[in-house]
């Protein structure tokens, strides 16, 4: 089983805005063997942010983790603000 832990903290464009509530989703993706073939396959986890913005999330697969990884972020009534990272590797 492969992990990866998502660690860090979310701030606001504006200054002294808050950030508590926003969601964040991470995604990427798994080679998982299943019967004998190699399947790819979606893996992601989401979290709400507590006022403070620190975010610790947990991902794991019974397989190799295969970036890029995805994350999103989205204050509970706006749109969402996307990005990716290529410089993740296993």
């Amino acid at each position: 089983m492969e992990k990866l832990a998502v660690v860090g903290t979310v701030r606001a464009r504006k200054a002294g805005a808050g950030v508590g509530g926003y969601s964040v989703d991470v995604g990427l993706r798994a080679d998982v063997v299943l019967a004998g073939e190699v399947l790819q396959v979606p893996v992601s986890a989401s979290a709400r942010l507590p006022e403070d913005g620190q975010l610790h999330l947990d991902i794991s697969a019974n397989g190799d983790l295969i970036g890029p990884v995805d994350l999103a972020v989205a204050a509970p009534q706006a749109p969402r603000c996307t990005g990716s990272s290529s410089r993740w590797r296993s």
